[in-house]
């Protein structure tokens, strides 16, 4: 079965914005991503979407779900990635597909001297090229295939910087100026779309 967890056309639109405005700082609280631009600020957070099947009834995926918020909102900053980035030129999504490792059963640990942690199961991510999920997912009927934006990625003359997921972990992470940040898939399984300044859809 196939699943899409991609951004929404207003989510879209909302990044089409930052288009032509100056940043002004980009920070982070630990969990959410912030981008002060000139008259506005996007938020990025984590997003869980739940994508199961028969053999993973608990399985799930995490995107970056962007949203302006009011930029005399302080902001919760734990940490100052950069500021003063120059004017946004282009935005670009980026989307990668994923199946899970078939589930694995997990004994009882005792990671710590008295610390017990029960069994349960274990499963991650393996991931492919976007282009590749409707032949899988026809392959593999029962099993979930997901066609994830995995990536936000906003570009000015000077810098380039991205707000991510590693598809799994609850929480949103930026990379500035970085070939391969950590988490992201490898570029072969990545497929980028460029998002227009007069975009409507």
């Amino acid at each position: 079965m196939l699943f899409q967890v991609v951004l929404t056309g207003e989510e879209r639109r909302a990044l089409a914005e930052l288009i032509g405005r100056p940043v002004l700082r980009a920070a982070t609280d630990g969990w959410a991503q912030y981008l002060l631009v000139e008259g506005g600020c996007l938020k990025v957070i984590p997003k869980e979407i739940a994508t199961p099947d028969d053999y993973r009834p608990y399985a799930g995926v995490c995107q970056p779900e962007p949203a302006f918020i009011d930029p005399e909102t302080p902001l919760p900053e734990k940490e100052r990635i950069a500021d003063g980035l120059g004017e946004v030129e282009e935005v670009w999504i980026l989307k990668t597909g994923l199946t899970f490792t078939f589930p694995e059963s997990l004994p009882d640990s005792e990671p710590v001297k008295g610390v017990k942690i029960p069994g349960g199961v274990r499963y991650g991510p393996v991931f492919h090229a976007p282009d590749r999920l409707q032949a899988l997912a026809q392959k593999n009927p029962d099993q979930a295939v997901v066609e994830l934006d995995i990536a936000i990625e906003i570009r000015t003359a000077r810098h380039d910087l991205l707000f991510y997921t590693d598809s799994q972990a609850y929480l949103a992470r930026a990379a500035l100026d970085k070939k391969k940040p950590a988490g992201l898939p490898s570029r072969d399984k990545i497929a980028r779309s460029w998002v227009l300044p007069q975009e409507t859809a």
